[in-house]
């Protein structure tokens, strides 16, 4: 994989469209990411945000259009290069939503080693890696569990663990704080905090806006015909109502108070906040 130059975006789409089986999933994205960038892909169920995101970690390629990983083209043929291949699964790191389909090997120790020691990193240093990792996301005395047996908040720290352990440039998060206690989301907010303050490029895909203000520098807004029709600055897009309620990112929620029924705007949040 060629150097990238240091003005060259992490991550260049031009014209990118994405089809499953014969479904459009995504419709002429253009986008650059820059380094160190906090960006959120915000849409609704349906919308495309994980489709964008496994494109961006080069689990799909484009149907139509290209993108550019670190200055390079990436697709099919990029990947068979086994140079390439180990260079960017070193910077580039996925955080799926659902942790049980990340973690699959017999104990925690088994996670947090398993990507450094296939990444070609020496035997010391997979050790070293492996036990910052659970050190730095408090889980050292989970290290000999089977991740089956560990609570939902357990396993998302885990499978940060496991990423964390080759210590990527990009960080790919998929509906991040879904199903998560309010202390393992406040825990896992500081964890970006932490990204962000060591220059990590992080990309995110929610339809949590209450995370918006406080960790992205733009946000990108997929309909629900899978296009972008939004690129911005967070406040500018959460102050916007109707925008938000036109793409289902809020609802009018009814309530009824004896015989009297009134609505309110239903900001759609993981601990279902309401704003008035």
């Amino acid at each position: 994989m060629k150097k990238q130059n240091s003005d060259s975006p992490v991550f260049e789409l031009e014209k990118v469209s994405y089809y499953y089986r014969n479904q459009q999933a995504l419709e002429d994205i253009s986008l650059k990411i820059s380094k160190g960038e906090r960006l959120i892909i915000l849409g609704a169920n349906g919308s495309g945000k994980s489709t964008l995101l496994k494109m961006l970690d080069g689990l799909y390629f484009p149907s139509k259009g290209s993108i550019k990983a670190f200055g390079v083209k990436i697709d099919a043929d990029f990947f068979q290069n086994e140079e390439n291949f180990y260079d960017f699964r070193k910077k580039v790191g996925f955080v799926f939503q659902d942790p049980d389909v990340q973690l699959f090997s017999p104990t925690v120790w088994d996670e947090v080693i398993f990507a450094p020691l296939h990444l070609g990193f020496s035997n010391s240093e997979v050790l070293r890696r492996a036990k910052t990792a659970l050190k730095l996301l408090d889980i050292e005395h989970l290290k000999n569990r089977p991740p089956y047996l560990l609570s939902g908040g357990e396993k998302k720290r885990v499978a940060l663990a496991t990423v964390l352990a080759f210590n990527p440039e990009v960080w790919l998060f998929d509906e991040p704080t879904a199903s998560l206690d309010p202390r393992s989301q406040s825990r896992f907010l500081d964890f970006l905090d932490t990204l962000s303050d060591r220059g990590n490029t992080v990309v995110i895909a929610t339809h949590d806006l209450s995370i918006v203000e406080d960790m992205a520098d733009r946000v990108l807004v997929l309909s629900e015909e899978h296009k972008m029709v939004r690129l911005g600055k967070p406040m500018n897009i959460l102050e916007d109502i109707p925008f938000l309620s036109k793409h289902n990112l809020v609802h009018d929620h009814r309530h009824k108070h004896k015989k009297e029924t009134h609505k309110h705007l239903h900001i759609h949040v993981t601990d279902h906040e309401h704003k008035d």
